[in-house]
């Protein structure tokens, strides 16, 4: 492998480590210079991917975890600042790809390894492009590739997470600011590998039938009713449209 390979196995980067890298440039060959360089000598497109990412980050259109600044006032004491520190903000490798995604750029470090990207229902310049076909893939790839999405919720519920947070990549977010609900809604039910509901959970854990027979066990009779047939539900009750 090449030095910049090894970038690869890296799960969280820096905001100027991943600017470099979507230029395919080495990030320790450029990261601890960069910012006293001219822009005449950094590498080209180096200042407009940079502020893509510093603004989109500030607009919460791209997760990070954020570092701020510090600096010393006049009476040497060390103050932290409103201001990112983009050398130690950082973006998770996932989130990165997705944002990636979202602005058409599929041909790059990220990608090299994965063709399939460029697939024609990505591309936002075609006359067939469909936003919501296009959401419901990304959600379900996000959702399948990071078991986090998915601790303590449903798939529905996760991919309805992912959804909210990368409304704006997708037009679902109305004139008025507000999130789409009903077309995120829409859009997780499509993406939704799960249709099957689980039987509802008592409070110690074990589900209604359990608990019916240890009530007539104890001598305590309730009333019965039909069992409830246990089937998927059909396609068309998921979808409203």
């Amino acid at each position: 492998m090449e030095a910049i390979d090894y970038w690869k196995f890296a799960s969280d980067l820096t905001v100027v480590q991943a600017a470099l890298l979507i230029l395919g440039q080495d990030p320790a060959e450029y990261q601890e210079y960069i910012d006293e360089w001219a822009p005449s000598s950094k590498p080209k497109g180096y200042e407009a991917i940079l502020s893509s990412l510093q603004n989109d980050i500030k607009q919460k259109r791209l997760p990070a975890s954020m570092a701020y600044s510090a600096e010393y006032t006049y009476e040497g004491e060390l103050h932290p600042s409103n201001e990112p520190h983009w050398h130690k903000t950082t973006v998770s490798v996932e989130n990165l790809k997705q944002w990636l995604k979202s602005k058409n750029v599929t041909e790059c470090f990220f990608f090299e390894d994965n063709p399939t990207q460029t697939a024609s229902y990505f591309n936002r310049a075609g006359s067939c492009y469909a936003p919501k076909l296009e959401a419901a893939i990304r959600s379900w790839e996000a959702v399948i590739s990071n078991p986090e999405w998915l601790k303590n919720k449903s798939p529905k519920q996760a991919l309805e997470n992912w959804l909210n947070q990368h409304a704006e990549q997708f037009s679902l977010v109305k004139e008025d600011g507000t999130k789409n609900k009903q077309g995120i809604e829409e859009i997780a039910k499509i993406a939704n590998w799960s249709l099957k509901g689980g039987a509802t959970k008592t409070p110690d854990g074990r589900n209604k039938e359990t608990a019916r027979v240890d009530f007539q066990s104890n001598g305590i009779s309730l009333p019965t009713r039909p069992e409830k047939q246990d089937k998927p539900e059909h396609f068309d009750s998921e979808i409203p449209f």
